[in-house]
């Protein structure tokens, strides 16, 4: 019977999670001379660091605990390290580092790396969303960005990209919510 309440916590923890992302992308962000900045939400980076801790401390428990052999022990820090330390890296970088500024001109997206890169509106050739992945590629002539939709503001830059350019979100597959319709 405990496996139900642990299964039911965990269930409850990622649709709570999916909730708070719905309503993060959803945020109106207000300009700052004339710039918009998206970021991805803080939770996301302390996610991240604990996952990275979590991971730290469960090796060093499966190291100085463990009554297998060397090449066996190995292979669980391996196993735990790829299952959940990989993830959190990612989230952590994410946290840190993805973010998206945008004006009236331009458009400059930092990603998970720091690497920024600046495209005009007008430059812009190609748009795609992906809802598996949950990331919005933009393409121009010479190179490609990507924006996820975990960053605050997602829908406003959506939003931003219709009045811009030609891609209209109904032709990326992007239920806008309400408060976005026209």
């Amino acid at each position: 019977m405990e496996n139900w309440r642990f299964i039911i916590v965990v269930i409850v923890v990622v649709l709570a999670f999916l909730f708070f992302q719905l309503k993060n992308a959803r945020k109106k962000i207000a300009p700052n001379k004339g710039s918009y900045a998206m970021r991805v939400p803080k939770l996301i980076f302390f996610l991240g660091l604990v996952g990275i801790f979590m991971t730290v401390i469960g090796c060093i428990f499966l190291v100085t605990t463990s009554e297998l052999s060397f090449w066996e022990t190995l292979l669980q820090t391996s196993f735990l390290t790829v299952l959940f330390a990989i993830p959190s890296l990612w989230l952590l970088l994410s946290g840190l580092n993805h973010k998206v500024s945008f004006n009236q001109k331009e458009i400059t997206v930092t990603n998970l790396k720091g690497k920024s890169r600046t495209i005009e509106w007008d430059a812009i050739k190609d748009a795609d969303f992906s809802p598996m992945t949950g990331y919005l590629k933009l393409k121009t002539e010479k190179e490609q960005v990507k924006i996820s939709q975990s960053l605050t503001g997602f829908y406003h830059f959506v939003f931003f990209l219709g009045k811009k350019t030609r891609f209209q979100p109904s032709a990326l597959n992007i239920k806008m919510p309400e408060e976005y319709q026209n």
